[in-house]
C-alpha cells in the first residue's frame, strides 16, 4: 500500500467527460474526486491523503465511443 493525496489525469483529445476517482480503503471503494463535463488536457485532483494499493477511474460518460488516457500521475501530496 502507498500513501497518496494528489492525482493528475491526462486525457487524450478530451475523450474523458464524467468520472469518479476512487481508492480502495478499508475494504470498500471510496470516492476521492468527481468531475462532470471535464474538458481540460490536464485534470488535477488534490484530496486528503489515503493509504491504498488500488486506485480506479470509474468513467460514467465520454466524449465519443471510448476513453483514452495518455497518463495518470499519482503523488504523495
Amino acid at each position: 500500500p502507498q500513501r497518496f493525496g494528489r492525482v493528475v489525469l491526462f486525457p487524450y483529445e478530451s475523450t474523458l467527460r464524467d468520472y469518479d476517482l476512487q481508492a480502495w480503503v478499508d475494504g470498500a471503494w471510496q470516492s476521492l474526486a468527481r468531475n462532470e463535463a471535464a474538458s481540460a488536457e490536464r485534470l488535477e485532483h488534490a484530496f486528503a491523503p489515503v493509504v491504498s494499493n488500488r486506485l480506479r477511474l470509474l468513467v460514467t460518460a465520454t466524449n465519443g465511443p471510448n476513453v483514452k488516457l495518455d497518463e495518470i500521475e499519482v503523488y504523495a501530496e
